[in-house]
């Protein structure tokens, strides 16, 4: 923390910049001049109470702050300023941005070197996410990846890993909106896992499994760990390799980390993490890491949601048909289930057609995702109610079931993995 002492309220600025302020030289753009322009996009009065204490408010103050030393105001400014790295000592960037308008005010020519750099550059980086974050207009959009959300789930998180952003979504209404969003840390070598340690963030659809108090855990997790399913069934599908995936805290003497700085997992400051945990219901809560969010208005949405939805129908009602050469044109050539391919699931599927006199599938429960990652890939996973003559209802066989469908040359989205339990 910085412990300078300056008297900032009066006409006439004394300083002494011996130390800690002339550590923190800034290169250009400056965080100051960096943050300025986000006092168009800041948390508006039109958001309800509710939805404003799912912000992270420390950035919110930083911000604010900005924005005064910007307008002029630099007696509020220094003032938040302070109060922010007095209630937040370990929030670095929060201390760049003082010690800079300090440093401003008092006319301080800027002492460049590249051990200060090397200090001060991953925290640039942690402003600029921050910065292009809020140039994100999310009012009434939805994220595309999204395409519809059971009701099981009241709340969802999707992760944009490019603008190292979380976003928590509220699905109680009839239509998905955003309620919070918060700055992450991702992995050192960006998205895209693969392998074990090759140091990335997992691009896929994922579900929390566990929670892991923080007392149980050494400082590193802060407040304490989500883990994810990671690998999960398309990740095994592809062969990809890698584990302890987690959503977790930050030490307790770093309120921020830089953008990318996690051997894979995704952290977030401990007073986020805590304001997160109560809208996660462990082994239920989607949680989406995608490269890069595509916002979609609600009208847009609507038509995606209802497009896949009838492929969805489409593929019921030929398996209803009996028609067994209709029901396998939803199959891809490719189509793989436990290990066995296309031409034994064609084989399975003319055999059992011999014995029945009727089918019925009933949907429930169900979830829709473009999937992360993957050109022309959506994913559906569903609660099945399947009956037959085999089956009468008393009897009927309920299974999760998820469908990846991709789409394929001729133009038509077909199934090329299936997971049942």
């Amino acid at each position: 923390m910085l412990s300078e002492k300056t008297n900032y309220r009066s006409k006439k600025l004394t300083l002494n910049l011996s130390t800690p302020y002339r550590l923190w030289s800034f290169p250009s753009p400056t965080v100051l001049l960096l943050l300025a322009t986000l006092s168009a996009f800041q948390i508006t009065n039109a958001e309800t109470a509710f939805q404003k204490q799912f912000h992270e408010r420390e950035e919110v103050q930083l911000i604010q702050a900005v924005d005064h030393f910007h307008a002029g105001d630099i007696n509020s400014a220094l003032s938040a300023l302070e109060q922010l790295v007095q209630s937040r000592p370990y929030f670095q960037l929060a201390h760049m941005a003082y010690a800079e308008a300090l440093a401003t005010l008092g006319q301080i020519t800027p002492h460049h070197s590249s051990e200060k750099n090397s200090l001060i550059t991953p925290l640039h980086r942690e402003a600029q996410k921050r910065y292009q974050a809020r140039h994100v207009l999310t009012e009434g959009k939805i994220p595309a990846s999204i395409v519809s959300l059971s009701k099981k789930h009241p709340y969802a998180l999707i992760v944009d890993l490019t603008l190292a952003r979380l976003y928590l979504i509220d699905n109680r209404q009839a239509l998905p909106s955003i309620i919070g969003d918060h700055y992450i840390t991702l992995g050192k070598a960006g998205f895209g896992k693969a392998r074990i340690n090759d140091n990335k963030t997992p691009l896929g659809v994922y579900t929390i499994h566990e929670f892991l108090d923080g007392n149980q855990l050494p400082d590193l997790y802060g407040k304490g760990a989500f883990p994810i399913n990671y690998p999960n069934a398309w990740d095994k599908y592809n062969q990809k390799t890698g584990y302890g995936i987690w959503l977790h805290g930050n030490p307790s003497q770093k309120y921020s980390r830089p953008p990318r700085d996690s051997r894979g997992c995704i952290t977030i400051s401990n007073d986020s993490f805590e304001k997160l945990k109560r809208f996660i219901t462990i082994g239920e809560t989607p949680l989406i890491l995608t490269e890069k969010i595509n916002w979609l208005s609600q009208q847009d949405w609507a038509l995606q949601q209802q497009n896949i939805k009838n492929i969805l129908t489409t593929w019921e009602d030929d398996w209803e048909s009996l028609n067994v050469d209709l029901h396998l044109q939803h199959y891809s050539s490719n189509y793989r289930r436990r290990a066995r391919g296309y031409a034994f699931w064609a084989q399975y599927k003319r055999h059992i057609a011999e014995v029945k006199t009727y089918i019925q599938v009933d949907i429930s429960e169900l979830d829709i995702f473009l999937y992360p990652g993957e050109r022309n890939l959506f994913m559906t996973r569903f609660v099945q109610e399947y009956q037959s003559n085999n089956y009468p209802k008393k009897g009927s066989r309920l299974s999760d079931k998820q469908l990846y469908w991709q789409l394929e040359q001729d133009g038509k989205w077909r199934i090329v993995h299936e997971v049942e339990s």
